[in-house]
């Protein structure tokens, strides 16, 4: 701090002002760090932006993934039920051709 003494005479009644220069140099110290930080912040922040949109990408691609999985397991399911069912209709004919070769056997069983 700064004493500045006015010339009120010989008794000394000076004065005292607070030192200006001190106060601005503190002032300016706190606004050097208020910019630092909002310099500090502004980096970070774009550096989360930049991350938060890779990762909406990557959730995108993700989900169309995802979709894409759905999709097959659905044909999968259709496939696996049309598969069931021609299973079906084979053994329903291999029986019915064993019937039919059975009835031959018979027929020609007579015959001889």
């Amino acid at each position: 701090m700064r004493e500045v003494r006015g010339s009120a005479g010989k008794g000394g009644c000076g004065t005292k002002v607070t030192g200006s220069g001190d106060n601005l140099r503190v002032l300016e110290e706190r606004v050097l760090l208020a910019v630092g930080t909002i310099t500090k912040l502004r980096t970070e922040n774009s550096s989360l932006n930049d991350q938060l949109k890779k990762a909406v990408a990557e959730s995108r691609r993700l989900q169309q993934e995802v979709d894409r999985m759905q999709g097959a397991q659905v044909n999968y399911k259709k496939v696996e039920e049309e598969l069931s069912a021609l299973k079906a209709d084979r053994e329903t004919v291999k029986s019915r051709i064993e019937a039919i070769v059975e009835k031959l056997a018979v027929l020609d069983a007579e015959d001889q």
